[in-house]
């Protein structure tokens, strides 16, 4: 805006600009710290976005990365605030992939044991562990909501609902939800 008001020959603009833009950072520490996290922002009427006092939605991403990446927060701030994202959001992504996809490494075994919607016709996935890169798709045919009727590595059938993560190369799983009898 300062640039564009010189432009305009408008100095009076520009100068209420670059007193602003000398204000901004610290306005922002002022009012989007939350204590170990910047807001997302508010609503309507003032309540916080992205806030330790919300249930949901209390960590947002953007804010954090933007306060570290723009360099206009104060660095110890920016630092807490990229390791608060870190765990708060890694733990919920964590979470999803192994409590409702149902994919769980456990050392050098991938147990599926998908919890979807009956509604879901299934999903597909790319991992990668160690230097093999595991294509897996998931199909519910018969729209149950859990239960692995049967598993295929490369083609071959599997018994139960482990996968062996021994090889270093493309790997395709097929999983068929449904009950055995």
């Amino acid at each position: 805006m300062i640039k564009l008001s010189q432009a305009l020959a408008e100095e009076d603009l520009a100068r209420f600009y670059s007193k602003q833009k000398g204000q901004l950072p610290q306005g922002i520490e002022n009012a989007a710290w939350d204590g170990n996290w910047y807001l997302r922002g508010r609503f309507d009427d003032g309540r916080p976005l992205g806030s330790v006092e919300r249930d949901e939605a209390q960590i947002d991403s953007f804010p954090q990365s933007w306060a570290w990446l723009s360099g206009a927060a104060d660095p110890a701030r920016a630092e807490t605030a990229l390791e608060s994202a870190s765990q708060c959001l890694v733990l919920i992504y964590r979470a999803w992939v192994e409590k409702i996809l149902g994919l769980k490494r456990r050392g050098d075994v991938l147990i599926i044991d998908s919890v979807i919607p009956p509604t879901w016709n299934g999903f597909s996935v790319t991992c990668r562990f160690n230097s093999a890169e595991y294509v897996i798709v998931i199909t519910n045919p018969d729209r149950v909501g859990n239960g692995v009727f049967s598993l295929e590595l490369d083609g071959k059938p599997i018994r139960g609902t482990r996968i062996p993560l021994e090889k270093e190369e493309k790997q395709k799983v097929n999983v068929r939800m449904g009950n055995h009898g």
